[in-house]
């Protein structure tokens, strides 16, 4: 449910942008406009770009055994990068300044160096990085120069008094990475070895200064860890705290063996052995037949086969008697396992071991007590002296990795200096390389699309408006017509497209449908403010009433709009109209009324414009007049000023038995529409609606209607 309120909120944000975007397109066009000739201004007034190429070799070939050795890829690339640095440094820049600077001097001053030489002064070294680029080939050792200027010519010579400034410094700087090394570390060396000297002599001075704590390890069994004989000592505390725990559990387990023994039931006297007694008869009988046996299969007696029957069948009798006394045995020993004289034997050999356990544990923990109250008594200055041994320790490894490093920065600095080739010469090219047309109208693009969605940002914040039905609706307005787009002339209602007419009379028949319990009804037509289109309405109605049966009277009772008024032709002072009575003149009805050319419509007009103060005094007269009217008319439409402009609306809509407001697409603000709404519903108990006003409508729409009161039908074909 969230997710699809979610996209209806958007996909109504993007409806309301395109209707920004289809009424105020002139808008977005002048900013697409001015952004764009911005952008030419600039592709035209900036100056063209030449560009000279070139490439160089330096050749580390000497150095590719000792690099694939001590570096990985990686590093490689990095030595390359770092190379790059440096040959664009500050330092080689002004080498490069100062060669450019003869260069000019030594060609004659050519006026296509003027601008790196402003005033015969050159540029500082820094202010040539935006000219002079170089990039280096990660698969080769080639790296490749480029520099830029106005001119091909000067571009040209940028790069060849460049390259010969690298071909004539790198010499002086292709080893200098390295040599920096190796001073580095042989500092780092020295540095090293002075401070462990200084922990040898701090540990010495401490063995001096603390001999009791080193008879203690003595006597202990530990060694004392002093000068190059570092060894981890051992901790006699926890040997002893290791060797109490081993004699209780010893004892323990002993305690456990006795009670188990007095608790495991005991064989009678005899018992056992004179069942190890028989089975060992028996089976020294078993013993005898199978030999028997064997012999009696070699021989050559006829009765061989009877006597082997008869040694069979006693071998069976033989082997089920000793299995059943095995089995006897089995479940003796389950039953009783241990005999008398066992336990007894046994029970003396634990109560031995138990009273001998018993005296080593009390050696023990009197041994662990002195060692725990020396532990206790040395506790700091131990720990002082583990510092002391792991500060030496740690110096001594930074000194062996220090050594590692210098011999392999050796070994570097050994492999000899690279060579330079120069691979391909300065190019003179004469076609510009910018600026780009291409860049510039991209660059328009991407500013103008910014530029109209941050307009439309502003529009819809700034500048909120009905947009569409979906607006209407999500503001839960009540909607009681729609007005299309339409132009009203002197020309007949005929005239008037039929998807207008067709909408004008459903409006129509839902006025007369919300006022048909009044015999008469007053429809007051009004707006929120000006502009929105109430006079077009309430004339569009006036002429969708037609009738041969029912009368109508329009009444333009806007007596304070300075433009012109007319309604089919009929000019706003043709009479004295609505003037007259407000002044209380007494003229008859007909001298006022003017009959139109729409048959059953009728028309007041306004007579001439009065100051609003005048108007609210004499109201008392135009309300007996609408009274009066309900007599002779079937539907009255009044046609009244806006509501936010006088209260003369007001007043009006307390005598309505239908108010209309009208609500022009992209005109109307939804908070006027919600204000006017109020407004209404404070001055009068009567229902009020919203027309919508100027409504587009598809070309289907505007082409034919299907309705009994359009001009223009579609034809219908019937099925073949």
């Amino acid at each position: 449910m969230r997710a699809s309120q979610q996209a209806g909120n958007e996909l109504h944000f993007i409806l309301k942008a395109l209707g920004y975007l289809k009424t105020h397109w002139w808008l977005f066009a002048i900013e697409v406009a001015l952004i764009y000739g911005f952008q030419l201004h600039q592709f035209y007034n900036t100056p063209p770009v030449y560009r000279s190429n070139s490439s160089i070799l330096i050749d580390n070939s000497q150095k590719e055994m000792t690099t694939s050795i001590l570096f990985n890829r990686r590093q490689r690339f990095s030595k390359k990068r770092n190379l790059v640095h440096l040959l664009t440094s500050h330092t080689v820049m002004e080498r490069f300044t100062q060669a450019l600077t003869d260069h000019f001097n030594e060609q004659g001053r050519p006026p296509h160096l003027s601008q790196f030489l402003p005033g015969g002064k050159t540029l500082r070294p820094n202010d040539f990085r935006r000219y002079v680029s170089l990039s280096w080939d990660a698969q080769s050792d080639i790296y490749n120069l480029s520099c830029r200027a106005g001119n091909p010519e000067a571009a040209h010579d940028l790069c060849l008094v460049f390259m010969d400034t690298i071909q004539n410094y790198y010499p002086e700087i292709g080893q200098r990475e390295a040599m920096m090394r190796r001073e580095f570390l042989a500092r780092q060396i020295a540095t090293q070895a002075r401070e462990i000297g200084e922990r040898e002599n701090s540990l010495i001075e401490f063995q001096r200064q603390n001999p009791d704590y080193f008879s203690y390890l003595v006597e202990s069994g530990e060694k004392p860890t002093s000068g190059r004989n570092i060894r981890h000592r051992s901790d006699s505390r926890l040997d002893a705290k290791r060797r109490v725990a081993s004699l209780k559990r010893k004892i323990d387990k002993n305690r456990a063996q006795r009670s188990f023994l007095f608790t495991v039931p005991q064989a009678k006297r005899g018992e056992h052995d004179r069942l190890k007694r028989t089975i060992g008869v028996f089976a020294q009988r078993m013993s005898d037949l199978q030999f028997q046996q064997q012999l009696t299969e070699q021989s050559l007696d006829p009765n061989k086969n009877r006597r082997l029957l008869t040694l069979n069948r006693e071998i069976a009798r033989v082997s089920g008697k000793l299995s059943e006394l095995h089995r006897q045995q089995l479940d003796l020993i389950i039953k009783n396992p241990l005999a008398g004289q066992e336990v007894l034997a046994k029970t003396k050999t634990l109560e031995l071991d138990y009273r001998l356990a018993l005296i080593e544990l009390s050696a023990a923990e009197k041994e662990l007590t002195e060692v725990n109250g020396k532990y206790r008594e040395f506790q700091q200055i131990a720990l002082e002296h583990d510092r002391l041994v792991g500060e030496l320790n740690h110096r001594r490894q930074l000194l062996d990795n220090l050594f590692k490093k210098e011999q392999e920065t050796e070994i570097e600095l050994s492999a000899g200096q690279a060579e330079i080739f120069r691979l391909r010469e300065p190019d003179f090219n004469k076609e510009p390389v910018a600026p780009h047309l291409s860049k510039f109208l991209y660059l328009g693009m991407s500013i103008s699309l910014f530029v109209i969605a941050l307009s439309l940002l502003l529009l819809i914040a700034l500048m909120p408006r009905l947009d569409s039905e979906a607006e209407v609706n999500r503001l839960n307005l009540p909607v009681i017509g729609k007005i299309p787009v339409i132009e009203l002339s002197q020309k007949l209602p005929d005239d008037l497209p039929s998807f207008a007419l067709e909408h004008l009379k459903i409006m129509h028949y839902r006025l007369i449908r919300e006022t048909k319990e009044v015999k008469s009804p007053l429809i007051i037509i009004s707006s929120p403010n000006s502009r929105e289109g109430k006079s077009t309405a309430a004339q569009a109605l006036a002429i969708a009433s037609r009738s041969s049966s029912r009368k109508t009277l329009l009444i333009d009772c806007d007596m304070l709009t300075l433009a012109e008024k007319t309604f089919l032709g009929i000019m706003e002072d043709q009479t004295p109209g609505l003037r007259s009575i407000i002044m209380e003149e007494g003229r008859p009805l007909n001298e006022l009324v003017v009959k139109t050319t729409v048959e059953g419509v009728e028309f007041l007009p306004r007579g001439a414009r009065m100051d609003p103060a005048e108007v609210t005094h004499h109201i008392k007269p135009l309300e007996h007049f609408l009274k009066s009217l309900k007599s002779e008319y079937d539907m009255v439409i009044v046609d009244t000023p806006p509501l936010f402009a006088s209260n003369l609306s007001h007043q009006l809509c307390s005598l309505a038995d239908l108010v209309v407001l009208i609500a022009r697409l992209y005109i109307t603000r939804p908070r006027d529409i919600v204000e006017g709404l109020q407004t209404v519903k404070v001055f009068t108990q009567a229902p009020v609606g919203v027309a919508l006003n100027c409504v587009p409508l598809s070309g289907p729409h505007k082409r034919s209607s299907n309705y009994y009161f359009s001009r223009r039908k579609g034809k219908t074909e019937m099925a073949a």
